[in-house]
């Protein structure tokens, strides 16, 4: 049995990972992608 929880909703997760494919092209790195996806999921610019 793994010791990892899934800490996020199965439907919060699908979003992030649309979000983040949905602004790949937009960013030269995923580091880049991930940042700016972090903060519209917060809603800061």
């Amino acid at each position: 049995m793994s010791k990892t929880t899934n800490k996020f909703a199965p439907d919060v997760r699908a979003r992030a990972v649309r979000m983040l494919q949905d602004n790949e092209a937009d960013h030269p790195s995923r580091w880049a992608v991930s940042t700016a996806v972090r903060f519209q999921a917060i809603g800061a610019e």
